[in-house]
């Protein structure tokens, strides 16, 4: 049970730390972009100096658009139209072909793949043996993205077919070091032959030649990402697709898809928050590389995340009524103790005013009670001491419970507040910071914070030598200990404390503790299972 356990929990916090290190690079993508930019202009100062030769600068070209043709579109279809005027001036055909293939390629990744394919079907000079695995990889990629417009179509078999015929088609061309090979061979064993354990091995064994921040190892890890989305294993899946983005972000990949499928599968599982963090930087990308297919795609996931951020909103402010029908409690609380220590108060004074008045009488008397005299003074000596604990308690429950509506009061104005400040957000309409704002779980953390260490000071102040009585309850007093600040209880000390006041229903203290019924009971289990006396160790608390 134990090693099924770990292997069960294993994936889950490898997702998670996937999922940190693309907040990260998320954090770091205006830097990431802003690098990628000045290494682009850099390459572009070389072109004046290339003017006079014509291959020289058609090199300089290619290269500039090589770093623009996966990162923004209409840039590198700018640089693509420049070398192929030089092409033509040349009247070189193969130059001609290599820049129909990339006009191609950035046509149909921009989501005209149709007038892709057309442009390939007007060459009339025949394809150079050498741009031919060239040529297949790019009727491959038009296929794929063809096949994913027409998703749920009468046309989406036919362009599945197309696909399969130029994989095959690649992998006759191709080496097996490739990684153009590599990848319609994972692809091939996934769409064609249904085998995912095979794929996943195969891109699992590949994966590892090519680095972070690469478009090849972004793929591979999209690839990787798919075959786990077959074979049911979510958290493979979330974590591929979140390497897989973080480094499309650290390669300043605009043309991707990682960043829109990962935010539907962390909508299913209910992390609206990186959801929507990620749905909104696809669309960015989609917009920013003129990805119409993308932005098409991830539009569609939109609505969702929309009506998901809505229900978390409702979420919210159910919290917030129910944090503010729990203020009340605790003020009728505090009220009515108020009511009770006044009236023992005034007991108190009845009594001093009696024990006032019998010292009087004892002093009237002294003449007739010289035998009793020392007797008595030690009676009154005692009774004065009595009277000053008193005096002393009475203090200390003024001074904690002024303390108690301070915070009261304070946590009302405190929830006004951040009410009045929610609703400037709503009306001026910054929706990202009334999306922060609501998201925060700060205001009700300090309030939490604050109330407890207020309880535990006041509940320390009134018994003492609470803890240790409890200790000497258990078999096991160390086991008791935590790393909680002087003069402030564990959750489990807490909980006895709750029933030293007289409050020992298990749905009364999770909700004091905001925590669930089941949690106060196995806090309750456990220490009892270490008493002395099991049987008789709660009633044994309440007495302390």
């Amino acid at each position: 049970m134990f090693m099924a356990f770990v292997a069960a929990m294993f994936p889950a916090r490898a997702a998670q730390q996937a999922l940190s290190h693309l907040d990260a690079a998320m954090t770091e993508a205006s830097e990431a972009d802003s690098a990628y930019l000045r290494r682009i202009e850099t390459i572009k100062a070389r072109i004046p100096e290339a003017l006079a030769d014509t291959m020289k600068l058609y090199r300089i070209n290619k290269n500039i658009f090589e770093q623009y043709q996966f990162f923004k579109a209409d840039s590198a279809m700018t640089y693509i139209d420049r070398n192929m005027a030089l092409a033509k001036a040349s009247g070189d055909p193969a130059l001609i072909w290599e820049c129909v293939l990339q006009k191609a390629d950035v046509l149909a990744r921009s989501g005209m793949f149709y007038v892709s394919m057309r442009m390939l079907d007007e060459m009339k000079t025949p394809l150079p043996r050498r741009l031919l695995p060239d040529y297949y990889l790019l009727n491959y990629s038009i296929s794929q993205f063809a096949q994913e417009y027409a998703q749920d179509s009468e046309f989406e078999d036919y362009y599945f077919e197309r696909k399969l015929a130029y994989a095959d088609s690649i992998m006759q061309v191709s080496e097996p070091a490739d990684f153009n090979y590599r990848t319609v061979h994972a692809a091939l064993l996934l769409e064609r032959d249904g085998n995912c354990d095979a794929a996943e091995k195969y891109v699992k064994d590949v994966v590892a030649d090519y680095r972070p921040g690469t478009r090849q190892y972004s793929i591979l890890m999209s690839q990787l990402a798919f075959i786990c989305g077959k074979s049911g294993d979510i958290e493979g899946q979330t974590r591929a697709l979140a390497l897989s983005a973080a480094s499309d972000i650290s390669g300043c990949i605009k043309e991707n898809m990682a960043m829109r499928m990962l935010s539907d599968v962390l909508l299913s599982s209910g992390d609206v928050v990186r959801a929507t963090r990620c749905v909104n930087k696809s669309l960015d990308d989609a917009n920013f590389y003129c990805a119409r297919l993308r932005h098409t795609q991830s539009a569609e996931v939109l609505p969702l995340v929309v009506a998901a951020n809505q229900n978390l909103q409702t979420n919210r402010q159910a919290m917030m009524y129910y944090v503010l029908a729990l203020l009340a409690f605790v003020v009728a609380i505090i009220v009515a103790s108020y009511i009770i220590i006044r009236r023992k108060n005034r007991e108190l004074g009845l009594r001093n005013e009696a024990l006032q008045q019998a010292r009087e009488e004892s002093l009237n008397a002294a003449d007739r009670l010289n035998a009793a005299y020392s007797q008595l003074e030690e009676t009154n000596e005692g009774l004065r001491r009595a009277q000053a604990k008193l005096e002393e308690a009475n203090k200390v429950q003024q001074i904690y419970l002024s303390q108690f509506i301070w915070l009261c009061s304070s946590a009302i104005n405190k929830i006004d507040l951040y009410r009045r400040r929610l609703y400037l957000l709503l009306k001026t309409n910054k929706k990202d910071e009334l999306k922060d704002a609501l998201t925060s779980t700060k205001e009700f953390n300090d309030m939490s914070a604050d109330f407890y260490c207020a309880f535990d000071e006041a509940f320390l102040a009134i018994v003492p030598d609470f803890i240790d009585r409890l200790n000497a309850l258990l078999t096991s007093p160390l086991t008791m200990k935590s790393d909680a600040p002087a003069g402030q209880l564990t959750t489990e000390q807490r909980i006895f404390a709750l029933m030293c006041l007289g409050i020992a229903d298990n749905k009364k203290i999770a909700d004091f503790l905001h925590c669930t019924i089941s949690t106060v009971y196995t806090y309750r289990s456990k220490v009892k299972a270490k008493a002395k006396h099991p049987d008789s160790f709660e009633s044994e608390v309440m007495e302390i």
